[in-house]
């Protein structure tokens, strides 16, 4: 079984969306906004909730074997970045935000879905700003894609 870099980012997206709308609203009683790369947003005023931000790099992409004559497979090592906002004026912020990157990181940790599989899963907290508090989780995953010679 193999996947692709369109199914992979499916997978990032499906298993961080269902675990945020999960497990946020008892915490918040809303459903923090998830902002992915790559899509615009135009009301973009945050001040008064919890927000996170998401974006994907990839950081090896190897052929690591043939399958067959005309099949080549890659293995591809990415990596997911969330960022998770929290407004300082928010009674318990911070315990909250703390709670959230928790679901966070379990979202990813040592999961592996649809060919996809997570690793090394870390969150830590990150310098304040003056709005808010943040927060990071990062999780390494990997994937075969096999790619047809032609």
């Amino acid at each position: 079984m193999s996947s692709d870099y369109f199914k992979s980012q499916d997978t990032v997206k499906k298993l961080l969306n269902d675990s945020v709308k999960g497990g946020s609203q008892s915490i918040f009683g809303y459903i923090p906004r998830i902002e992915w790369e790559g899509l615009e947003y135009d009301d973009r005023d945050y001040s008064n909730r919890t927000w996170l931000s998401v974006n994907t790099e990839t950081l090896k992409d190897s052929q690591n074997k043939y399958s067959g004559e005309l099949t080549r497979v890659y293995e591809v090592l990415n990596l997911v970045r969330v960022i998770l906002f929290c407004p300082k004026h928010e009674s318990g912020s911070y315990r909250k935000g703390q709670m959230l990157a928790l679901i966070c990181r379990d979202a990813f940790r040592s999961k592996s879905k649809d060919c996809v599989w997570f690793r090394d899963t870390t969150f830590r907290h990150m310098p304040v700003e003056d709005k808010y508090f943040k927060f990071a989780i990062n999780s390494y995953y990997t994937y075969d894609e096999r790619v047809e010679i032609q």
